[in-house]
């Protein structure tokens, strides 16, 4: 279980991270995506919006199924 808190404990920051690049270069494309009231356009945002949570979100429940899974195995 160690593991997987300790995988957690990095993956975290590179979550950030990954949406803070993400949010960057959506920035540039956004312009072309049509316009603001359209579907692609707001997707694209929805997905700016809520990246970073559902990258954390991902890696909470990668520790949930892990202690599931360690808590199956019998001794």
């Amino acid at each position: 279980m160690f593991s997987a808190y300790l995988r957690a404990a990095i993956l975290a920051p590179i979550a950030v991270l990954l949406g803070a690049v993400l949010s960057f270069i959506l920035s540039f494309f956004m312009p072309y995506l049509g316009p603001e009231d359209g579907q692609m356009y707001q997707t694209f945002q929805a997905i700016d919006t809520w990246v970073v949570f559902l990258f954390l979100i991902a890696i909470a429940f990668m520790v949930i199924v892990r202690s599931v899974i360690e808590s199956e195995v019998p001794r």
